[in-house]
């Protein structure tokens, strides 16, 4: 996802950019709850959800 941000020397911030609007801002959401849902079955090890996320979780398949 991409976001406003000022660089320096010192590092990055992240600024402010309000509620994205409409259906960007459900495709936004959709495609984070993924990302967490992904992540947590990594962490936690459930294999429903990682074989639901197979082709993108390739070392937690030997085969």
């Amino acid at each position: 996802m991409e976001t406003l941000a000022d660089v320096s020397a010192s590092g990055i911030v992240s600024r402010p950019s309000g509620e994205l609007p409409g259906p960007v801002g459900s495709l936004c959401r959709l495609h984070g709850d993924v990302h967490e849902l992904t992540f947590r079955a990594a962490m936690e090890g459930s294999r429903e959800l990682l074989a639901a996320n197979r082709p993108w979780l390739p070392r937690f398949w030997t085969s």
